[in-house]
């Protein structure tokens, strides 16, 4: 049986960019000791964890910072309070749909509602991308997911932005879906497989089974 688990991030990186001045220079503090704390694993462009390998489009340093946090691959926080992350889980997974999956990474976020959904083809495999909107810890945010399965693994992407801001870093969110690869050659081009209809949800608050 597959359980729920929270979305690996840690979003305090997040909440920091929203808040009064003087909250945002305490959670500054955490923020920096994690960028000591923590080697992003990218060798050559690649990021590399025990058998696993893939090609990561990593954004711009001049306007992402990474951040190293338990549980996930790779993340980076913009000074306006977005976030990137990537991730891949080869063990303990199960085989659950790209639709269970996406539902995983929305723990811990309330209010959720389903902007927009697309069946794409991402590195020869069928991926599922979808929006939100969302609340977290009583902040209006936007959500964007797109999660594959590859050679007994599970990718997902992230992108969490301020409500109303997702539009200022989405193309750094869309290179980095599109430079994802786990072969040496270049990525194939990201293809809409197809779009699927209907009208958004709002999804009821999911239950974490005990482990």
């Amino acid at each position: 049986m597959v359980t729920e688990r929270l979305l690996r991030v840690n979003f305090s990186a997040l909440m920091a960019a929203m808040m009064e001045d003087d909250q945002r220079v305490r959670f500054g503090l955490v923020i920096a000791l994690a960028l000591l704390s923590g080697c992003s694993g990218l060798k050559a462009g690649y990021f590399v964890k025990g058998g696993v390998r893939y090609r990561v489009a990593a954004p711009d340093a001049k306007g992402w910072k990474p951040v190293s946090f338990a549980d996930n691959d790779l993340a980076w926080v913009s000074p306006q309070g977005h976030l990137l992350a990537m991730n891949a889980t080869c063990e303990n997974h199960g085989d659950p749909s790209l639709e269970v999956l996406t539902t995983h990474l929305l723990m811990g976020f309330a209010g959720r509602e389903l902007k927009d959904r697309q069946l794409l083809e991402l590195d020869g495999r069928e991926a599922l991308a979808s929006t939100y909107d969302a609340r977290l810890d009583g902040v209006e945010v936007e959500l964007s997911l797109v999660v594959l399965k590859k050679d007994g693994c599970v990718h997902d992407f992230s992108y969490v932005s301020p409500r109303g801001r997702a539009a200022e870093r989405r193309a750094d969110f869309d290179g980095l879906v599109d430079g994802f690869t786990t072969t040496d050659g270049a990525p194939p081009p990201r293809r809409k497989a197809q779009v699927q209809t209907g009208a958004p949800t709002i999804e009821p608050e999911a239950t974490v089974l005990p482990r």
